[in-house]
């Protein structure tokens, strides 16, 4: 039986009501905000939707370009959402297309993450400086992460970075990842005070420098230990095995 048309008459301006509301808050939405059909034809742009149509060329009643087209039958296909990210001028939006298979047409929400985008951006340039100092650094280079037993005493550490100069210095290769009584076995027994500097600076933040003959190693280092993470400390190796060698020489010498 026909609906009363008093009925479909409320039907259609409640429907009416709710689609204006809908437009007035995509119209009020400070991220782009589109509506395509499912052959990507650009039904409703809001303003700040605008710039986004002006990069791809494209108007209202106009089929947005074919690459967004195989994404919106995608979508379609599937009817599930997809996101991309796309530059638009100096700016970088995420697009997330949604599909709306009542309505048969797919939305394009946007959000501008182009600040960022710029953070991580210097985030990457600060860890390539950084890592292009810490490579072509002479002295050797460790960072490490101290580990103590149940009494706090310092047992071992493990090395969690180092830097070619490290390796070419001590001749310790690929040592990153493991614990030094591995490397080196027996250090512990052998040089306690060195645990015992190193955990010290690793508990206190307090940074040390001292000499020590690592006759493991036929080296003499000076060695310089800070640290900005509690248990953690970074120690930079120097060799002065020549140095303290010509001081035996004078010694002898006198």
């Amino acid at each position: 039986m026909a609906k009363p048309q008093v009925y479909c008459h409320q039907e259609k301006e409640r429907e009416g009501k709710m689609k204006t509301k809908t437009e007035q808050f995509s119209s009020n939405n400070p991220n782009p905000v589109l509506s395509v059909e499912k052959d990507g034809t650009v039904l409703y742009s809001n303003k700040a939707g605008e710039p986004l149509l002006h990069e791809w060329s494209v108007g209202v009643g106009e089929k947005l370009p074919p690459y967004f087209i195989d994404i919106v039958k995608g979508v379609t296909s599937i009817n599930a959402p997809q996101k991309m990210e796309v530059k638009v001028g100096n700016r970088v939006y995420v697009l997330l297309f949604h599909s709306l298979p009542e309505e048969e047409c797919v939305n394009i929400y946007g959000f501008d993450i182009s600040d960022q985008k710029e953070l991580e951006e210097k985030l990457r340039e600060s860890e390539k400086k950084y890592h292009g100092l810490f490579e072509n650094m002479l002295d050797g280079f460790a960072y490490c992460r101290m580990i103590y037993d149940d009494c706090s005493h310092p047992v071992d550490f493990i090395y969690l970075d180092t830097n070619s100069a490290f390796e070419g210095l001590t001749g310790l290769k690929e040592a990153t990842g493991k614990r030094v009584t591995e490397v080196i076995p027996g250090i512990k027994e052998l040089y306690p005070e060195l645990f015992d500097a190193y955990s010290r600076v690793a508990l206190t933040g307090h940074p040390e420098k001292f000499e020590i003959e690592f006759k493991p190693l036929g080296l003499w280092l000076l060695v310089s230990v800070y640290s900005m993470e509690r248990e953690h400390l970074v120690a930079v190796f120097e060799n002065i095995t020549e140095r303290k060698h010509a001081e035996e020489t004078l010694q002898e010498a006198y």
